[in-house]
């Protein structure tokens, strides 16, 4: 009975852990990539689609207005709009699946470089929950595989 419990634990522990590794599967076609990300106002972004034809592909927003890319792979556009947070939608032509969508951040000031509060820890980029979650199901499951071993120990099985 205690390993036919184990067994559960273990399996439980997998099971619960599998979506947590997972690789998501993304609903629309390819990529919008704005770099920089981060613009002034009057700066200038590079966006490029992911695409097979560009021939009709086009880019909006409500930082720049709707873009046609005219066949190339990306366009250069000046961003005048004040400062906030911006979806950019995408599109490789109007019967073409919808791209998944990116932000382009209009700031005034905005920062530049690494922070400056020392190295170590702090630097250190944050865990995904995914990842988290991951972690905590696979710590409790040694946990409970401990116990069990450690009572079956005791009872001198």
């Amino acid at each position: 009975m205690r390993s036919v419990l184990a067994t559960a634990v273990c399996a439980g522990a997998l099971l619960l852990a599998a979506p947590a590794t997972a690789t998501p599967i993304l609903p629309f076609g390819g990529d919008i990539t704005v770099t920089p990300q981060w613009v002034e106002p009057g700066g200038e972004v590079s966006i490029t689609l992911d695409c097979d034809d560009h021939e009709h592909a086009f880019v909006e927003s409500e930082a720049f207005g709707e873009v046609e890319l005219d066949g190339e792979e990306g366009v250069d556009l000046l961003v005048d709009e004040e400062p906030g947070r911006y979806a950019v939608h995408g599109q490789c032509g109007p019967d073409g699946p919808p791209l998944n969508d990116t932000w382009l951040v209009v700031e005034d000031d905005y920062p530049y470089g690494g922070v400056e509060t020392g190295a170590g820890g702090t630097a250190m980029r944050a865990v995904s929950p995914a990842v988290s979650a991951g972690v905590g199901v696979l710590a409790a499951a040694a946990v409970g595989g401990g116990a069990l071993f450690l009572r079956r120990r005791r009872a001198g099985h």
